[in-house]
């Protein structure tokens, strides 16, 4: 990462659905449990990186994520093979 926008205290690192299960809900309670115990420990955000090409903002946003920035990484770029773009999203979990 070339440039850390936010004060992260907690982050999800990975988060990924297989295909075989993506557009059947999977997503969606592994999302609201990891918020629901995020809310019952007192966490106060969360941020996440993803990438800007493949990622389903939607998802994220449905949920209460915000953009609030972009940044380049030379490792999305050697994994994606095609773009160093990325987003971070944050939520604030008692909005």
């Amino acid at each position: 990462r070339k440039i850390v926008l936010v004060n992260r205290e907690h982050e999800v690192n990975l988060f990924c659905v297989s295909r075989k299960k993506q557009g059947k809900g999977t997503g969606k309670i592994l999302m609201n449990s990891f918020l629901d115990d995020c809310r019952k420990n007192g966490i106060i955000s969360v941020t996440l990186d993803t990438d800007k090409k493949y990622c389903n903002f939607g998802f994220y946003e449905h949920f209460g994520y915000k953009l609030v920035g972009h940044f380049h990484s030379p490792i999305q770029l050697f994994y994606s093979g095609s773009s160093d773009e990325c987003v971070t999203y944050k939520i604030n979990i008692w909005d």
